[in-house]
């Protein structure tokens, strides 16, 4: 694995070489430790049934949400979350008389480009509580050492 860890430092370099861009690999692991933490906050209350957000209605734990996980936009997306206000066009609607909707479990990548899925599913109101793939990156990585996991498994 040290040498895995190795490459995928060299190749974290040489990208930002043959894009002209300065790598700092530190940051983006601060940013994508930000991310982590208020993702796993979220995913605790969803888990916990305290929090409903409709899956589909969201892309952030999805691979959208993967390719800005370290970056700026990503880790403040992910730290909106936190709040109620930042979360509310996510939410479980309150319906009449207090009826909840039926509640799915998505164990599959949404297939985003599907509209006629999503159309058919709003005509019957599911409510796609969490997706397998939220699951992602909850922990956190050590930024002055990121491949330290890599070298030592």
């Amino acid at each position: 694995m040290a040498d895995v860890a190795e490459q995928l430092r060299v190749l974290h370099d040489d990208i930002g070489r043959w894009t002209g861009r300065t790598p700092n690999l530190k940051k983006a692991m601060q940013l994508s430790n930000r991310a982590s933490v208020a993702w796993a906050h979220v995913m605790q209350k969803r888990l916990a049934g305290r929090l409903e957000m409709n899956g589909p209605a969201h892309v952030c734990d999805g691979v959208p949400g993967q390719l800005l996980w370290a970056r700026r936009p990503g880790a403040k997306d992910f730290e909106r979350l936190l709040s109620e206000r930042g979360r509310s066009d996510m939410m479980a609607p309150v319906l009449d008389g207090g009826r909840r909707l039926k509640r799915l479990l998505w164990l599959h990548t949404v297939p985003h480009h599907d509209a006629d899925l999503f159309s058919c599913s709003r005509s019957r109101a599911p409510w796609s509580s969490s997706k397998e793939m939220g699951q992602m990156h909850l922990e956190t990585v050590d930024p002055d050492d990121p491949f330290r996991d890599w070298r030592d498994g």
